[in-house]
């Protein structure tokens, strides 16, 4: 597979230039984050409705996005965790029901979904 444009959760290029093009260490941190359960921390905070909890939650998944070249998630991400911290800024505990699970449900099973897919033709 070298051409990855049906990919838009995943710009595999870019993640390959950050690794120095290799293919199996980005195969393997794909992989690994299939299995990593940082968004479902997410998904905890908002569940307990914990600002703080919400804010840290979403700084890490942002990180990792970051780091793989999750473009979607990453941005997501980083929409969330202003979102938090100006709710934390203001005391506003009805950010809550600004944010679409629904959403980012999606946004992450299709990132997942692209990784299992890159993951297993990366090889």
């Amino acid at each position: 597979m070298d051409n990855y444009d049906d990919l838009p959760y995943i710009d595999v290029e870019e993640a390959l230039v950050r690794l120095g093009n290799r293919k199996p260490l980005l195969q393997k941190l794909l992989l690994s984050f299939i299995a990593d359960p940082k968004c479902d921390e997410f998904l905890v905070a908002l569940e307990s409705r914990d600002l703080q909890a919400s804010v840290h939650a979403a700084h890490t998944v942002k990180g990792i996005a970051a780091n793989l070249s999750l473009p979607r998630l990453r941005g997501y991400m980083a929409t969330q965790e202003l979102l938090f911290k100006q709710a934390i800024d203001q005391g506003d505990n009805t950010v809550f029901a600004k944010v679409d699970v629904e959403d980012f449900k999606a946004i992450v099973a299709n990132t997942l979904a692209e990784a299992e897919k890159a993951g297993a033709e990366l090889s």
